[in-house]
């Protein structure tokens, strides 16, 4: 009975623990984005000329995303923005993220693709937080990733 009633604790800790929210699988809190399976605390969050740019570490090993929205102009209203892999219209975010991890660098990008879902833009008192779910970014050899996160401009 009692491995029952510990087993049953440890089950609920662990599903009471895991949440999904827009189509976030893991559970990003602001300044905090995934790239492939590394979760990284943004140190800074930084945005001007159109891009939004975050960088961050966890331990010894860095990542960054950097947000190019289109008109070279970071959005002043909310909304939710197509995420491709050139943001040649309004309402277009392309996302990058870069790693460097045991001291191997790496490199991605979203790609255009019909199912790229969209990233919630919030602005508040002219700071613009970006949410961004899961979606893939690949390497130039074509190696996939997901990234996603939630950024809030400093």
């Amino acid at each position: 009975m009692r491995k029952i009633i510990l087993t049953s604790m440890a089950a609920i800790a662990v599903l009471s623990s895991c949440n999904k929210t827009n189509n976030v699988l893991n559970p990003i809190t602001n300044n905090q984005f995934k790239i492939g399976a590394n979760t990284f605390t943004a140190i800074n969050v930084q945005g001007a000329g159109g891009v939004l740019v975050a960088a961050g570490s966890n331990g010894t090993n860095t990542g960054s995303i950097s947000c190019y929205f289109n008109g070279n102009v970071l959005p002043t209203a909310n909304g939710t923005y197509k995420i491709t892999g050139n943001p040649d219209a309004p309402g277009e975010v392309y996302i990058t993220a870069a790693t460097n991890i045991g001291g191997v660098s790496k490199s991605y990008g979203t790609k255009d693709n019909a199912s790229n879902p969209s990233a919630t833009i919030t602005v508040s008192g002219g700071k613009v937080t970006i949410e961004i779910p899961d979606v893939e970014a690949k390497e130039s050899n074509g190696t996939a990733i997901t990234i996603s996160g939630k950024l809030k401009q400093n």
